[in-house]
């Protein structure tokens, strides 16, 4: 696979009540703002209101690290879409497998959970994409999941099965399946049907997208 899957664009735009607001502090250290629902905090990621600078933390298990083509990719590709004047920065790390394939969301939310890092800071947005040895619990026998935005800034990419389909033939780039449609099911829900791939029909060619709005 040439590319990258990605992109669940989320953070918060949080009101808390005065019992709750030590919760949501934002040091870099607290994940709570880190985990509220999909698409809540897709105007954080759009604007720079209160974030300038968004910080993309890459978890891979074993070989499935992205490529650099891959990483550049994604990193244009959120430099061109988001604002973030003082910039986007990305960072990998490799992490251990937990063995448990196929993946169930609570599973991958533990696996997020045991090894991110990288959490909202005074004016820094913090993403953590993941990248599995694996396949989600909610395959069929007609359709695969790719990848989902499962928190408001996390994401996960379902890398062996990407391999098994271009191994099988049918091409497909994490630019296409991923910046896109991640991206912008953050954005819109009703793209998140666009997430799925049939066995059996290749991808659909590259075509203009809707702005994100």
């Amino acid at each position: 696979m040439k590319r990258l899957v990605l992109l669940g664009l989320l953070t918060l735009a949080f009101s808390c009540s005065s019992d709750d607001s030590g919760s949501m502090v934002e040091d870099g250290v607290n994940p709570r703002p880190n985990q509220q629902p999909a698409g809540s905090s897709a105007h954080d990621f759009l604007s720079a209101d209160d974030y300038q600078k968004l910080t993309v933390e890459i978890l891979y298990i074993g070989q499935y690290k992205p490529s650099d083509v891959a990483v550049a990719s994604l990193q244009a590709f959120l430099e061109a879409r988001l604002n973030k004047p003082d910039g986007v920065f990305i960072t990998q790390r490799q992490i251990e497998s937990p063995g448990t394939s196929p993946y169930t969301t609570s599973e991958i939310r533990k696996l997020e959970t045991d090894n991110r890092t990288a959490y909202n800071n005074v004016g820094e947005l913090a993403l953590c994409i993941l990248f599995v040895d694996g396949r989600s619990a909610s395959d069929t026998a007609t359709g695969a999941v790719l990848g989902t935005a499962y928190l408001n800034t996390s994401c996960v990419i379902y890398e062996k099965h990407h391999l098994g389909v271009q191994q099988c033939g049918q091409p497909t780039t994490a630019a296409h399946h991923g910046k896109h449609r991640v991206a912008a099911r953050t954005v819109s829900p009703a793209w998140a049907s666009r997430f799925r791939h049939r066995n059996g029909h290749r991808p659909p060619r590259s075509r203009p997208h809707p702005p994100l709005r």
